[in-house]
């Protein structure tokens, strides 16, 4: 939502869980979503969806946002001269994902387990990006280079990092 520069609108969602699951299991879960929506994007609320019967717990949620008229921005929009600009850390999530895999939780950067397992995207900045008058945004999740080159070949621009200014 926030990467087409929109505003958060409700969510809804549909969630499977094995009938031995509890009330209290239903309601952690649902406290863990608004937890999640007052991070992301305050205000957002879960509007309706479905709930059934699984033999594990499948959760699907689908977002919607509201674009101002005219101003619906994609990944092919950038300019020549445009500056790329990121909102995050980059690589925090790649290096929980890793951790994980590898069975490495115990040595892993707290920093890097939270952006995997509670992600906070900067949902909010998109709208503001809009409003400043951004041509092109995308979300990043295999990270700026591949991302950023794939933003390049629909906006037929060529994108050149200065390394110096993604020095942590």
């Amino acid at each position: 939502i926030g990467a087409c520069g929109a505003t958060p609108e409700p969510l809804y969602l549909a969630l499977a869980m094995p009938a031995h699951r509890t009330v209290r299991d239903l309601i952690s879960f649902a406290d863990g979503v608004r937890d999640a929506c007052e991070a992301c994007a305050p205000g957002t609320v879960v509007r309706g969806g479905d709930m059934s019967d699984a033999r594990r717990i499948i959760v699907s949620i689908t977002a919607t946002g509201l674009v101002p008229a005219g101003k619906t921005i994609g990944r092919s929009g950038a300019q020549p001269g445009d500056q790329v600009c990121y909102a995050g850390i980059l690589g925090h999530s790649r290096a929980g994902v890793e951790a994980m895999l590898q069975h490495n939780i115990r040595h892993a950067p707290e920093r890097a387990l939270a952006a995997q397992m509670r992600p906070e995207p900067p949902v909010r900045l998109g709208a503001q990006a809009c409003d400043l008058g951004a041509h092109a945004m995308m979300d990043v999740s295999e990270g700026l280079a591949i991302d950023g080159a794939r933003m390049a070949r629909a906006s037929g621009v060529t994108i050149d990092f200065d390394s110096a200014a993604l020095a942590p």
